[in-house]
């Protein structure tokens, strides 16, 4: 899995004051687990490589956000292991502008930037969080203002269709993040929420070129096995 799927994979998964469990296929592969601790102030979301892929491949991300009590992030703080790359992404969407500061902690380099934003920001956990509490009708979008370290856009997402998934019904949603809106990968992600109040992320599915491949995240059950 590439620091984008895992990015993406991770932000499309929100919930509100409670704990969801992951499985991540890659390849017909299980490659990895992920979780989100949600509360009304933040998420911690966590992903790491198992198995073969994880050694193949180590990846050991660990995610927090903090928002506002408009839902609007505030800052967030990635903390990546990724092969042999050790990474601190620290953001700040406050006062009209987004101001990150990138570490790269093997070759001790910091990268600082700055851009003008609107006053209230998403990013990708915050913007599915309120999809989840006011997602548009099939057949229609929204758009939301997001950002990330490096970039300020807005980002339309679609209700596209009905899917059923273990024998319940599901909306398929495609969040329009990649392609050079928010990510420069070329590629699609794709989000199944459950149909009930709840709206709860049953599948996140990220599509790349065939040299990435697809990751898939399944919701679990229970804390898969290490």
């Amino acid at each position: 899995m590439t620091r984008s799927a895992a990015a993406l994979c991770l932000g499309a998964v929100s919930a509100a004051a409670e704990t969801l469990y992951y499985t991540a296929h890659w390849r017909g592969m299980t490659a990895g687990i992920a979780s989100i601790d949600f509360s009304d102030g933040g998420a911690r979301l966590t992903l790491e490589t198992t198995g073969f892929v994880g050694r193949l491949y180590k990846v050991k991300d660990v995610y927090t956000v903090n928002f506002n009590g408009s839902g609007c992030a505030e800052k967030s703080l990635m903390e990546a292991e990724e092969g042999k790359r050790r990474e601190e992404i620290r953001v700040s969407y406050t006062g009209g502008k987004v101001a990150s500061f990138h570490r790269d902690l093997v070759r001790k380099k910091d990268e600082v930037k700055e851009m003008p934003a609107p006053d209230c920001n998403y990013e990708v956990i915050a913007a599915l969080r309120r999809l989840r509490g006011a997602p548009p009708e099939i057949g229609r979008s929204v758009e939301y203002p997001m950002a990330n370290e490096r970039k300020v856009a807005r980002v339309k997402v679609e209700a596209q269709r009905i899917e059923w998934i273990r024998k319940a019904p599901t909306i398929r949603y495609e969040a329009h993040l990649m392609n050079n809106v928010l990510y420069r990968r070329s590629g699609h992600l794709h989000v199944w929420l459950t149909q009930d109040a709840r709206r709860i992320p049953v599948r996140v599915r990220v599509r790349m070129p065939f040299y990435i491949g697809t990751v898939t995240l399944e919701l679990s059950e229970a804390p898969p096995p290490s």
